[in-house]
């Protein structure tokens, strides 16, 4: 390793544009975790407050991609979407900003910055376009290779614009998108970090000086994701490093029932509730289950087929589905209660769509309490990574205590 006089005089022998072209080699400057991750993301979500570098990691990113430079994965396809809170936003930041697009590139690779068309246009051919998270339809009818999107957690219209985005990314091998931004506690931050597709860097200083604890933040974050990917998995999970689901086991009729399957009663009518006598299947459900099993029994369902539940009325015109007498207590269909669950399928041609039964008795779920969270401050400093982890597992214990009820003839 070269002495610091060394050093001094070899920067010293440079002429100024070789000097010039140092100063601005990125891979030399850049922090670690400031440099693309590893892996096969699709997602890079950098979280950090003020002077984390932000701003100039994405114009560096986006400038290698644009230029094809060897530490950088992807193609752009040459079109590329800039999004931020507003246009001005975009403009004084992401573009004309001291770390901006325009302030870092050498002379040879800098774009020409049109404003009027909220165009920026490389030599090389390649195109940035400037969209507005204030003016998600703005996006609608592009398509883009890559996307660099700055202060996300501000955006107006968030996961509008955001749904919006992801439709566009569809060009060239790779598409990618980094996410610069403040951390604040949203629902789609929070589905970004739990994504298996997402790269999470977050800055040391936002740690050093949040008012609040990170670590704790995230894991409740972290939680909640966990939890919504649990509810899933208890419905329609394979087993496969998840907990094998209530409808991944054989369903057969109930006066076919065996051991091992879970006995469904069919409506009688594919894809719907009989045009006659709706509620029979119901009446025919509870009573396939066996009494001591009965006493503790509740229908499980999505939303959408609750809704068509709520319609069905007996012969003196009465709703059979009742609401909740006093807050925090669950709705009654024919005096059981009713537990909603998004992941139970819609009603459709042969579907499981309702079911019925004393599912802790029937449903074993072990789980592992908490989250843990790793906090690793030493891998890719400045920032810090975040590894966390939750053990669960579940699956049928008594194929006696559930019931099905399946939309079709048989």
């Amino acid at each position: 390793m070269r002495t610091k006089a060394q050093r001094l005089a070899l920067i010293g022998g440079l002429t100024t544009d070789e000097r010039e072209f140092l100063l601005r080699d990125w891979p030399v400057f850049s922090h670690l975790p400031q440099r693309e991750p590893h892996g096969n993301w699709r997602t890079w979500l950098m979280l950090g407050g003020r002077g984390a570098g932000k701003t100039r990691t994405g114009a560096e990113w986006l400038t290698a991609l644009v230029h094809r430079d060897r530490h950088v994965r992807g193609d752009t396809a040459g079109r590329i979407a800039l999004v931020g809170e507003t246009y001005q936003d975009v403009r004084q930041v992401m573009i004309e900003g001291e770390s901006g697009l325009l302030a870092i590139q050498r002379g040879d690779r800098k774009p020409k910055w049109l404003p009027s068309r909220r165009l920026l246009e490389w030599p090389n051919g390649a195109i940035a376009q400037v969209f507005s998270a204030s003016d998600p339809d703005g996006l609608r009818g592009n398509q883009f290779g890559a996307a660099w999107c700055d202060e996300m957690a501000k955006w107006p219209y968030l996961e509008t614009t955001w749904n919006m985005l992801q439709f566009c990314l569809r060009l060239g091998t790779l598409p990618r998108q980094l996410v610069t931004t403040t951390p604040r506690p949203l629902r789609l931050i929070r589905k970004l970090i739990e994504d298996r597709t997402t790269a999470l860097t977050r800055s040391a200083m936002l740690l050093d000086d949040a008012a609040i604890n990170i670590d704790e933040w995230l894991a409740q974050e972290v939680e909640i994701a966990f939890a919504e990917q649990e509810s899933t998995a208890f419905i329609t999970g394979d087993g496969v490093n998840k907990p094998k689901g209530l409808l991944d086991n054989p369903a057969v009729a109930e006066t076919a029932w065996s051991w091992g399957n879970l006995g469904y009663v069919p409506t009688g009518t594919d894809g719907a509730f009989a045009a006659s006598d709706a509620s029979d299947v119901l009446v025919d459900t509870i009573y396939a289950l066996k009494a001591g099993y009965r006493q503790n029994a509740n229908w499980l369902l999505n939303r959408r087929t609750q809704a068509e539940i709520r319609k069905l009325k007996d012969a003196d015109g009465n709703y059979l589905w009742q609401p909740p007498a006093t807050a925090g207590e669950k709705a009654m269909l024919m005096g059981f209660p009713v537990t909603e669950a998004e992941d139970m399928p819609d009603i459709a041609s042969d579907s499981l769509s309702i079911a019925f039964g004393d599912f802790a008795r029937g449903y074993l779920i072990v789980d592992r309490a908490g989250v843990r969270v790793l906090r690793d401050p030493y891998s890719a400093k400045p920032y810090v990574l975040f590894y966390t982890t939750k053990r669960v597992g579940g699956g049928v214990q008594d194929f006696d205590a559930i019931k099905l009820v399946k939309f079709g003839t048989a």
